[in-house]
């Protein structure tokens, strides 16, 4: 038997980005499996999970022994978050920078530093 597409195409549905349609399976605030997400988000789902976390909407995850579980905590988004860059230092470059945010009081970028540096060096025999 040949099967034929439906006759009456919503096209507006079918090129909603994947992201706004996770966005809008989510929106009832009800707890919502993988599965469910991958139907309507695509391969890729948990980047488009993760994409509205960063445009600040709260989403909680668990897994359990069938994967994983999603819910949205609110329709209102706080604060997005920043991106994080990736750079990579020599350790002189990396120990200079730490001790000038350190001087011009940049306690969060101080903090990174010191954590960078101190895992470097504890793990500098085992690369």
């Amino acid at each position: 038997m040949i099967r034929y597409p439906p006759m009456s195409v919503d096209y507006a549905k079918v090129k909603e980005p994947a992201r706004k349609r996770v966005l809008a399976l989510l929106s009832d605030l009800q707890v919502h499996n993988w599965r469910a997400i991958h139907r309507v988000g695509g391969v890729r789902y948990s980047a488009r999970i993760l994409e509205l976390k960063r445009l600040g909407y709260k989403i909680l995850s668990w897994g359990n022994e069938h994967g994983k579980d999603y819910q949205l905590k609110s329709l209102r988004r706080s604060k997005p978050q920043g991106k994080h860059v990736k750079i990579f230092l020599d350790e002189r470059d990396a120990e200079k920078l730490f001790r000038y945010t350190k001087k011009y009081r940049m306690p969060k970028a101080a903090r990174q530093f010191e954590d960078a540096l101190g895992s470097y060096r504890e793990n500098i025999g085992k690369l």
